[in-house]
């Protein structure tokens, strides 16, 4: 026997559930252009950073080759005054 006692009950059901799956459906899409908006940010972001890591590689080597040319200049002045 069914506790309830109106013969809607499976119609307005039916309805509800219908309802509830077209919000949970809403709420996913919205979702979904959140995670894609972030998504973008996050790759914008990420190529910047990586064009600033690129840059201040070239800085690091362009020094280090100073530096070693410029020991070496003065390895060899030393060496030569001897």
């Amino acid at each position: 026997m069914s506790l309830s006692s109106s013969p809607f009950d499976g119609r307005d059901s039916a309805a509800l559930a219908l309802q509830e799956a077209r919000h949970a459906l809403a709420k996913l899409d919205t979702h979904e252009a959140v995670c894609a908006e972030r998504f973008n940010n996050i790759k914008a972001n990420t190529l910047e950073v990586k064009s600033k890591v690129e840059r201040l590689e070239k800085i690091m080597i362009g020094t280090s080759g100073a530096l070693i040319l410029g020991m070496a200049g003065v390895l060899i002045k030393i060496l030569m005054l001897r």
